[in-house]
């Protein structure tokens, strides 16, 4: 849980708590004076890297309930606005929140407006704020967060005047269905139990006299008045508190309601109870504020940095640790392995010891393997080629061969000179078979020299050249093979004697071709 600076405002003072640990701590008191402001600047100067919240507990505080035709989206938003403008002129600290809508009639929008009527009282210590850079998250309302300790509670009474004691005095607020319509703080009552309690007697009838005044509390209708206080302060209030048929009274202990809010440390005033709330859940902030709030968005982005910078070594650190892990089981594996070797390396050496003399060594018969197993493997044969073959002619019938001349070609041997292939040329020594002819490294080209003739129909050429062309485009169609017309049915070159005799009388009646096949692997 992130640390928080709450600060509890009220009109002649600043409490400075810590929230740490999920738990509230501190309580030092700041005096609205020259003293006190200079105090708190040096407080400041000590705390300036956690977030603030501010609780606004004043005098000053306005509340305000209006009908607002029913509007959504940007419309509603900007009339919102303009009333809120229209009711709190002189103050920038104003809220505005809409209760649900009116019962009757066209069903307008309930809306409660308040606003800190006096901003200098803020504005001095926010200023201050500001000047340290100190990041301010948000300014609340005490008022309108009691409307906390109504749920937490559990105070559902559709007419209800939740009465605390609190720094800034004697808080009395009226709820309608749970919603807050009304809000008076008055000053403590001074002395003992006894007089202080006849004190907030009197402040109680005069605030039941004035919702009675203004009808937001029909004449009638029942008060339930809950009293959040001290056992003590309640010990002398049940003295002087009677039900009637308006009126009926609920006291609270402080005891009991710190354990309804999970409070460890019991407090005196409704202060600790508020500020333990935003503790626990900070809501958004009652008050908009623009300049005096700008310092807190930069800390967000400065958090998330550290946090992600965090995060980042974090898992560079478990990577770090498995590399690290990788290399230490690498390297018993390589031990292992290599320990391993030797252990095979003597078996090996000892066998040879025990063997008889052999004419060739052992790795010269291993290489000689290994060479008729690449020879057995990628040696030239005229198989493949001649099913390639086969396979087209199944398709092409009419094709009779005569004669097939497979052969494998010789590659030139790269370092051989101009000189030395003259001299093979000339006879003047025996070439000998390249190793790439047997298919070492890689298979080697072969050519297939192809014979074959065809019937001819009346002498008809055309005929002759449409089939030998069909079966040359079925060879073809392997990007591995090279086709070449040696000799067509009919020599029509120009340098050639054209001769025969066509037609039914002619007395050869089939046509001869030659093709040559390349086929590389």
């Amino acid at each position: 849980m992130l640390r928080k600076q709450l600060y509890y405002l009220t009109n002649d003072q600043l409490c400075a708590y810590q929230w740490r640990a999920g738990k509230l701590s501190g309580g030092q008191a700041f005096g609205a004076d020259r003293a006190g402001m200079d105090a708190f600047a040096l407080y400041l100067a000590q705390h300036r890297e956690t977030p603030v919240y501010i609780v606004a507990d004043l005098v000053e505080e306005d509340f305000q309930r209006h009908l607002l035709p029913h509007a959504s989206g940007r419309a509603g938003r900007e009339l919102l606005a303009r009333r809120m403008s229209q009711v709190h002129r002189d103050t920038p600290y104003r809220n505005a929140v809409i209760q649900g809508r009116a019962s009757d009639g066209r069903r307008d929008d309930r809306v409660l407006f308040s606003a800190l009527t006096n901003p200098a009282l803020v504005d001095a210590w926010l200023a201050l704020l500001e000047q340290h850079q100190v990041p301010l998250a948000a300014l609340y309302s005490a008022t309108l967060l009691s409307g906390v300790l109504v749920k937490k509670l559990a105070l559902a009474q559709p007419h209800l005047l939740l009465v605390t004691e609190q720094s800034g005095g004697l808080r009395q607020s009226y709820f309608q269905d749970r919603q807050l319509a009304f809000s008076r703080l008055t000053a403590r009552a001074p002395g003992q139990d006894a007089a202080a309690a006849a004190a907030i007697v009197a402040e109680l009838a005069k605030t039941r006299q004035f919702l009675s005044s203004t009808r937001l509390l029909a004449r009638g209708e029942l008060l339930q008045v809950a009293v959040l206080a001290r056992a003590e302060r309640i010990d002398a209030l049940g003295a002087l508190c009677e039900d009637g048929p308006e009126l009926a009274w609920h006291f609270i202990d402080m005891e009991s309601a710190a354990a309804r809010l999970a409070i460890r440390d019991v407090p005196q005033l409704s202060d600790r109870l508020l500020l333990t709330t935003i503790g626990k859940h900070a809501p958004p902030s009652h008050y908009k504020l623009e300049r005096q709030g700008r310092f807190y968005p930069i800390w967000q982005i400065r958090m998330g940095l550290k946090t992600a910078s965090a995060a980042v070594l974090a898992i560079s650190s478990v990577w770090m640790a498995a590399n690290v892990w990788g290399m230490v089981q690498a390297a018993e594996e390589r031990g292992r392995l290599r320990a391993e070797t030797d252990k095979l390396a003597q078996r090996y050496q000892a066998a040879i010891a025990h063997l008889p003399p052999s004419v060739a060594k052992p790795a010269n018969m291993k290489a000689a393997v290994q060479i008729e197993q690449v020879l057995s493997r990628q040696g030239p044969m005229p198989g493949p080629l001649v099913a390639i073959l086969s396979g087209a002619l199944d398709q092409v019938p009419q094709v009779k061969l005569n004669l097939l001349e497979w052969q494998v070609e010789q590659p030139a041997d790269p370092g051989a000179t101009p000189q030395s292939r003259m001299n093979l040329v000339a006879g003047a020594s025996t070439p000998q078979v390249g190793s790439r002819a047997l298919g070492i490294p890689l298979r080697p080209p072969q050519t297939l020299l192809i014979e074959a003739d065809l019937a001819l129909d009346q002498g008809n050429y055309r005929t002759a050249f449409a089939t030998m062309n069909q079966l040359v485009a079925l060879l073809a169609a392997n990007r591995a093979l090279q086709v070449e017309v040696v000799t067509p049915p009919l020599d029509v070159r120009p340098s050639v004697r054209l001769a025969g005799k066509a037609g039914a009388g002619a007395a050869d009646n089939r046509a001869s071709f030659t093709l040559r096949l390349v086929w590389t692997p």
